[in-house]
């Protein structure tokens, strides 16, 4: 067993050597065991327990819980630390006990109590409860004396009790080892006293890795039950939404405070023919509500297009809506799934595209969708953050000019098309026009208008053969005469089609 510093394994210091031996009685020509085997090389790195060490040959070790990233006793990079080093000693630990067990049942017949290579007497000094009263310590350190830093007065335990602590392990591994001169009195066969010594004080070590962390996790289990009691409750995620929303009523005025995004669609002077809103889907399985947003009301602005074509933009106007929303997460998780939900009530339709915006009177959509007579349609919504601009300086600090303007360039991009929109056509108020009759016509016409919406969906028919063709001065019972008529017409001559069509594969 070997001790050196950095990764120069010369400049080693031998703690402990051995070398031993064991015959293997057999009938066969063939060995029961490899003629020659090397064992890879066990080690792991002393870094952080060396790093404690003080001048005065004391271990120091304290919680720095100036950064934001200090939240409790056990969630802190110094306890992560340290907690990561304990593992890799256990780790260590197994792999070196599991070799010399595997040494161990090489030989047989030997009669040696194999058994008793243990640590069942060997004290483990890790208690969760350790605070200081006075400056005076009890019993005899003896070099070994642990500073805790700075450490409010309490009547839980004296600090001075951990060298009491200290001096009953070393005591108590002394005895242990000293019991193993006894059970295995050859040195040089293969289960001798120093590898028991070995497995003994290595058994001890993974059990005070072990109570390291079970101590840490323990006053963490205590502070969240005292927390636990004094609320009532274990928070969710859901429940750390509602205090926000609870916060942003005290914190804002009512003209400025968050609101739910819902919206009905509405024609001016008319009962609503659906609603829009996104929701958000808690994941314990509650209900669906919307989401609250930051929101400015614009009745009208400059004309927005959207680009159908290469050739063809479609110019719109309109009440506007500028939201804003902040998605809170509880221990890394939002605790809810988005949603876009578009419902229309029974005879109303209406036009929903989604896309980005990305000038100020150009309106991009990706996806489009009629909503009508009662459809309920639910869009699953995808959030993606991009980095922020520190973590972005950070990120291409490192990298070349020419990667750099790329990822600036590539950024620049992303930018541009980060606003979400959503634009809601109405298509009644545009079926009136397009059908040249007069505004609100088509309100009571219901059948009318399905059938129109039907022909123009299914059937693809052109407006002209539909619209009204007459004067513009014509009053509105002859417009909507004329529309009814050609809708007729157009009808009775798909429903003669389709009979023909039916007793042709009849006959056939």
């Amino acid at each position: 067993m070997l001790i050196f510093k950095g990764n120069n394994p010369d400049e080693k210091i031998s703690l402990l050597k051995n070398k031993s031996t064991a015959q293997l009685m057999t009938s066969t020509k063939t060995t029961p065991k490899p003629e020659l085997s090397v064992p890879p090389t066990l080690d792991t790195s002393l870094t952080f327990l060396v790093q404690r060490i003080s001048g005065s040959m004391g271990v120091e070790f304290s919680i720095d819980r100036s950064p934001k990233t200090c939240r409790t006793p056990r969630r802190n990079k110094d306890i992560e630390n340290s907690l990561k080093h304990f593992d890799e000693i256990s780790s260590w630990a197994n792999k070196v006990i599991q070799y010399f067990r595997n040494l161990f049942a090489v030989p047989s017949g030997h009669g040696l109590a194999t058994s008793a290579v243990n640590s069942l007497d060997v004290f483990v000094p890790v208690l969760p409860f350790f605070e200081r009263i006075s400056n005076e310590p009890r019993g005899d350190s003896k070099g070994l004396m642990v500073s805790l830093g700075k450490i409010r007065e309490s009547g839980v335990l004296h600090v001075g009790d951990l060298h009491l602590f200290l001096q009953e392990h070393k005591r108590s591994l002394n005895s242990k080892i000293s019991s193993f001169d006894d059970l295995y009195p050859t040195e040089n066969y293969l289960i001798n006293r120093v590898s028991a010594r070995v497995v003994s004080t290595l058994i001890n070590a993974r059990e005070i890795s072990s109570n390291v962390r079970s101590g840490i996790d323990y006053i963490e289990h205590m502070l969240f039950e005292q927390l636990l009691t004094a609320i009532g409750k274990e928070l969710k995620p859901l429940d750390f939404r509602n205090y926000i929303e609870y916060h942003y009523r005290i914190l804002f005025k009512d003209e400025f405070s968050p609101r739910p995004f819902c919206y009905p669609i509405r024609r001016a002077d008319h009962d609503p023919e659906g609603l829009l809103s996104i929701e958000a889907i808690p994941n314990d399985g509650g209900l669906a509500q919307p989401i609250y947003t930051q929101v400015r009301y614009s009745s009208s602005g400059s004309p927005m297009k959207i680009p159908i074509s290469a050739g063809t933009n479609i110019t719109f106007g309109g009440e506007r809506y500028v939201h804003g929303c902040i998605l809170h997460s509880f221990s890394g998780d939002s605790g809810a799934k988005f949603q876009l939900t578009a419902r229309a009530r029974q005879f109303s339709v209406f036009l929903v595209l989604i896309g980005r915006i990305p000038s100020k009177d150009t309106f991009d959509p990706s996806h489009a969708f009629l909503v009508k007579n009662k459809d309920d349609i639910k869009i699953p919504l995808d959030f993606q953050t991009i980095p922020t601009p520190k973590q972005f300086k950070d990120a291409i600090e490192s990298l070349s000019p020419e990667q750099q303007r790329f990822a600036k360039a590539y950024r620049g991009m992303q930018l541009s098309s980060t606003l979400f929109g959503i634009v809601v056509l109405q298509l009644k108020p545009q079926l009136e026009k397009l059908m040249k009759v007069p505004n609100d016509a088509l309100t009571k016409e219901i059948q009318l208008s399905e059938s129109l919406f039907d022909l123009f969906l299914n059937y693809q028919i052109p407006s002209d053969l539909l619209s009204f063709g007459g004067p513009n001065n014509s009053n509105r019972d002859q417009k909507m005469k004329s529309v009814s008529d050609n809708t007729n017409k157009i009808v009775q001559m798909i429903q003669e089609e389709k009979r023909i069509e039916l007793e042709k594969k009849l006959e056939e």
